[in-house]
């Protein structure tokens, strides 16, 4: 490995070396390189070359894998608790109060029981399940996925 400055990637030495191989492999004959790059400007574009290959290689190959998204929704309604809850705890009622589903039914397990899986339908047509993790009657709330 190439020692690097602090907070830069580090990049595995055979990478480089097969980067300089390929480049220089296949490089024209000096007479055929533009005169742009020659000379010291053709060390420099050289240098260049294999530092951004260096570095798209490096980042690439020890980025952190994506993480998985977590939505945590909260909302207050000015309503009586036990009114609200009336109307939201039955795990298959979502369709009665949410505007935006056509059916939700029940395909296994019970209301409250955690392990019930419910199949929502979206008035567009989609469908998909999920599953009740915790369900809580004295705090009023329920957790699914």
């Amino acid at each position: 490995m190439l020692k690097c400055a602090e907070g830069a990637e580090r990049v595995p030495v055979a990478l480089i070396r097969a980067l300089a191989a390929r480049l220089f492999r296949d490089a024209p004959r000096r007479d055929k390189i533009p005169a742009w790059v020659q000379g010291s400007d053709q060390m420099k574009f050289t240098m260049m070359v294999l530092s951004l290959g260096a570095s798209l290689g490096g980042s690439a190959a020890w980025a952190d894998p994506p993480k998985t998204l977590r939505v945590t929704e909260s909302v207050e309604i000015k309503a009586p608790i036990d009114e609200v809850w009336a109307t939201v705890r039955d795990f298959d009622s979502l369709n009665k109060w949410h505007p935006g589903f056509a059916s939700d039914e029940l395909v296994s397990g019970g209301n409250g029981k955690v392990g019930a899986v419910r199949k929502l339908t979206i008035k567009d047509g989609p469908t998909f399940t999920e599953r009740l993790l915790a369900f809580d009657a004295a705090h009023h709330s329920y957790r699914y996925k």
